[in-house]
C-alpha cells in the first residue's frame, strides 16, 4: 500500500496519508503536478509557507524495469513564477519507492530553525540541523553518510539553495553516495531552502520493495525492453562509450551548439572539449576516472561518467552535453578541466549549471568578465556561495541579471535560461520553449532527432507530438533517453503498468497520460495568470541571424499557440 510523506515544517510534523484513487496511475512529474494543481495557491510566493515542494519517483519506481529510477521534484518555480519539475537519477527515487511511499510532500514554513528529515522502514522524523548550515553539499554527504551509513541516499541543498536563489538546484546522491545527481533546473533547491530542509536521508534497508500483479509478464517486458537498448546504436552503443558529451560534435556541426553568449552557433575549438577528447582524456588518465557509468540503479545505457585531474583523481562526475556547452562554448572556455571545475563548485554549492552558463554568458557580454576567463568565473560562483551581494545578484540567474545591466539579449523563454540547443538553427525547439509550461527546458521534448531542423515547417507539430511523449516519459520515472526505445512501443508500457498495478489501461495510456500531465500544468499555470500570449519568443532570436546558417527564430505567434491546443489538429 502506497502512502504520501508529509513534512510541515512550521508544525514540526510528519505524518502517513493515503493516496487517493485517481493518483494511482500517476507518479513523478505527472503527480508533482496534480498535487501543486489540488493543493497550491497557483498565485502564491514560490518561497513562501502556501507553496510546497514535492519529491516523487515515477509510477514504475522501485521496479526491475531499466532506468526507472528517475525522481521527479516540483513546485511552483521562483525562476519562472509558474509550475516546474526537474528530474534526476541517483538513488533517491528507487529507495522512495521501496519505502512504499508515494510521495514525500513539503509544507509551511519554519522560523529559523534547519531540519532533515531521516526515513528508514520503521517511519519518518524530523531532526533539527543547524550545525549543517553554511556547508557545501560533499562535506554534507560526507557527514550524513558517516551518521546513518554508507547506503543511505541523500537528497540535499547547498548555500545556494540556503539562500533560496533561483538558480539553486536540488542534489541527489549517486551509486557511490555522492551529491552528483541534479534536479537542478527552475530553482527547486531555493523552495527547499526556503522551507529550511537541509537534506532528506533515505534508508531502504530491511524493505520488501515493491509488489507486482504478475511479476512474470512484468519481467518478461523487462527482458524485451534490456535487449532494445542494447541494439539501439544511441543507447546500445554511443552513449556507453560517449556519453551526452558526444552531443558537443553533434549540435556543432548542426549550427546549433551556443557559442560567446548566443551569439554563433558553431565554436571552432569544439572538438577540444567534445565526448571523443573527454573521452580519450579520461583513458589517459586513468585512475578513478570512468569513461562509463550508471546514473541510476537499473541502468544499462551507463551514459555517465567519472572526469580526473592529471593524477588521476576525481574532479568531478559527470561531465555532461549541457553542462560541457554551457560553460564550455557558451563562455569560450576549450578547457575540459576548465569546465569540469566549475562544473565541480556548482554541485557543491547547488547550483543549476545550465542557468549559471547563461548567467555567466549574459555577465561577460555585458563586461562583468572577459570570455574564457575561467578563473573570474570560478570567483564569481564562489561569490554566490558566500552569500554576497554579487552573488545574490548572480544567484537570480540571467533574465534578472540582463535587467540590472540594460541587457537586450537575454537568452530565455519565461525567465529560464535557454539550454545548450540554439532554437534558430534547432526549429523543434522554437515551440517546446516558448508552450512549455516549464519555459526553456530541452528534457521537456528536446527536437535534436527531428529531421531537417532548419526548416520550421512541421515543427509545432512535432513538438506537440514530444512534449506529450516526455510527459508520458516523466510520468513513468523512466530516463527520457530509455524512450528512444520504449516511447516507440506503448505496448510494452501498457503491460508494464498492467502487470505492476492489475489495473487495466486503454490502449491510448501513453498519449492520455502525457496530455494529462501537459493539461494539468497548463491550468495551474493560467491559475498563476500565464495565458498563451506569454508563449513568446525573446525578440532578438527573432531578429539576430544565428551563424553559420544566419537563421532566425520564424515560426509565427499564432502557429505556437496552437501547440498544446489539444482540441486543434495541426
Amino acid at each position: 500500500m502506497q502512502k504520501f510523506l508529509r513534512v510541515d515544517v512550521r508544525k514540526q510534523t510528519v505524518n502517513y496519508d493515503p493516496v487517493p484513487d485517481e493518483y494511482k496511475l500517476l507518479g513523478g512529474r505527472g503527480l508533482t503536478a496534480r498535487i501543486l494543481l489540488d493543493e497550491v495557491d497557483a498565485r502564491c510566493s514560490p518561497l513562501g509557507e502556501n507553496n510546497k515542494i514535492i519529491f516523487a519517483p515515477g509510477i514504475l519506481g522501485g521496479t526491475k524495469a531499466p532506468c526507472t529510477g528517475r525522481l521527479s521534484v516540483g513546485a511552483k518555480s521562483p525562476l519562472t513564477q509558474g509550475v516546474k519539475e526537474s528530474n534526476a537519477g541517483g538513488t533517491a527515487g528507487h529507495k522512495i519507492a521501496r519505502l512504499g511511499i508515494k510521495a514525500i510532500i513539503v509544507e509551511g514554513k519554519p522560523s529559523d530553525d534547519w531540519f532533515i528529515v531521516v526515513v528508514n522502514k520503521d517511519g519518518a522524523r524530523l531532526e533539527l540541523a543547524n550545525e549543517l548550515v553554511n556547508l557545501g553539499n560533499y562535506e554534507l554527504s560526507e557527514k550524513l553518510r558517516e551518521r546513518f551509513g554508507k547506503k543511505v541516499s541523500i537528497i540535499s541543498i547547498g548555500q545556494a539553495g540556503e539562500y533560496c536563489l533561483p538558480v539553486a538546484g536540488v542534489a541527489v546522491s549517486d551509486l557511490e553516495g555522492k551529491p552528483n545527481r541534479y534536479a537542478g533546473r527552475g530553482g527547486m533547491g531555493a523552495v527547499m531552502g526556503a522551507k529550511h530542509i537541509k537534506a532528506i536521508v533515505l534508508d531502504d534497508s530491511g524493505t520488501e520493495g515493491v509488489s507486482y500483479h504478475d511479476k512474470d509478464t512484468f519481467s518478461d517486458i523487462c527482458k524485451h525492453i534490456r535487449k532494445g537498448l542494447a541494439e539501439n546504436q544511441i543507447t546500445g552503443n554511443v552513449f556507453p562509450q560517449y556519453g551526452t558529451s558526444v552531443n558537443i560534435q553533434v549540435v556543432n556541426a548542426l549550427g546549433a551548439i551556443p557559442t560567446k553568449n548566443f551569439r554563433y552557433g558553431s565554436y571552432e575549438h569544439a572538438e577540444m572539449i567534445s565526448g571523443e577528447k573527454m573521452h580519450d582524456v579520461i583513458m589517459e588518465r586513468g585512475g578513478e576516472g570512468k569513461t562509463t557509468h550508471p546514473c541510476m540503479p537499473g541502468c544499462p545505457i551507463m551514459c555517465s561518467n567519472i572526469y580526473p585531474d592529471e593524477q588521476g583523481k576525481t574532479i568531478v562526475a559527470p561531465m555532461e552535453y549541457e553542462t560541457m556547452a554551457m560553460f564550455g562554448s557558451n563562455l569560450d572556455i576549450p578547457s575540459l578541466d576548465g569546465i569540469a571545475h566549475l562544473n565541480k563548485l556548482c554541485n557543491d554549492y547547488g547550483i543549476d549549471t545550465i542557468e549559471m552558463g547563461v548567467t555567466l554568458g549574459v555577465a561577460m557580454d555585458g563586461g562583468i568578465l572577459a570570455f574564457g576567463d575561467v578563473e573570474k568565473c570560478k570567483e564569481l560562483i564562489t561569490e554566490i556561495s558566500k552569500g554576497t551581494l554579487v552573488g545574490r545578484l548572480l544567484g537570480q540567474g540571467a533574465e534578472i541579471l540582463a535587467k540590472v545591466l540594460g541587457a537586450e539579449r537575454v537568452p530565455a523563454f519565461k525567465g529560464q535560461g535557454i539550454p545548450a540547443y540554439d532554437p534558430r538553427a534547432l526549429k523543434g525547439n522554437i515551440p517546446l520553449y516558448a508552450t512549455s509550461p516549464m519555459g526553456a527546458d530541452h528534457t521537456c521534448g528536446n527536437s535534436l532527432r527531428v529531421p531537417d531542423p532548419l526548416s520550421p515547417k512541421g515543427k509545432v507539430k512535432a513538438s506537440r507530438k514530444l512534449q506529450i511523449g516526455i510527459a508520458n516519459i516523466d510520468n513513468l520515472g523512466l530516463c527520457m533517453f530509455a524512450g528512444l526505445v520504449v516511447g516507440g512501443r506503448p505496448d510494452w508500457i501498457k503491460s508494464l503498468v498492467e502487470s505492476r498495478y492489475g489495473i487495466d489501461v486503454p490502449d491510448t495510456f501513453v498519449e492520455d497520460i502525457g496530455k494529462e500531465v501537459l493539461t494539468t500544468e497548463l491550468v495551474f499555470n493560467e491559475r498563476a495568470g500565464f495565458t498563451k500570449d506569454d508563449n513568446r519568443v525573446p525578440e532578438f532570436l527573432q531578429k539576430e541571424p544565428l551563424p553559420p546558417h544566419n537563421t532566425v527564430c520564424d515560426i509565427s505567434h499564432e502557429e505556437i499557440r496552437q501547440c498544446l491546443d489539444f482540441g486543434t489538429e495541426l
